[in-house]
């Protein structure tokens, strides 16, 4: 099993809205994306830090948080999610450098 070291927790509600606002990186559904995190790095009861946010609508976010999918293949698509999120917010001009 892999374990992955705990982060230091970035929490914010203005990053958590702009990722709702993007559509699905999974489907490309728009109007019902959630800010989905990945579940690498969580504690007991504890969200991951909010830079490791997906958008998912709600159908994509409940297929990953429902155990269906492999260990090591979930991990491999948070991890993709998140980085195309990353890039989505950045391609448009949400989240830049200051």
């Amino acid at each position: 099993m892999t374990s992955y070291p705990k982060t230091q927790r970035t929490d914010s509600v203005k990053l958590r809205k702009a990722v709702a606002a993007l559509p699905c990186m999974n489907c490309g559904r728009e109007g019902r994306t959630q800010a989905a995190h990945c579940n690498q790095g969580k504690g007991m009861a504890m969200k991951t830090s909010d830079s490791t946010l997906a958008a998912l609508c709600v159908e994509c976010h409940t297929h990953l948080d429902s155990g269906g999918i492999e260990r090591e293949a979930r991990r491999e698509y948070e991890s993709a999610m998140n980085l195309k999120t990353l890039r989505a917010l950045i391609d448009n001009g949400t989240l830049g450098v200051i």
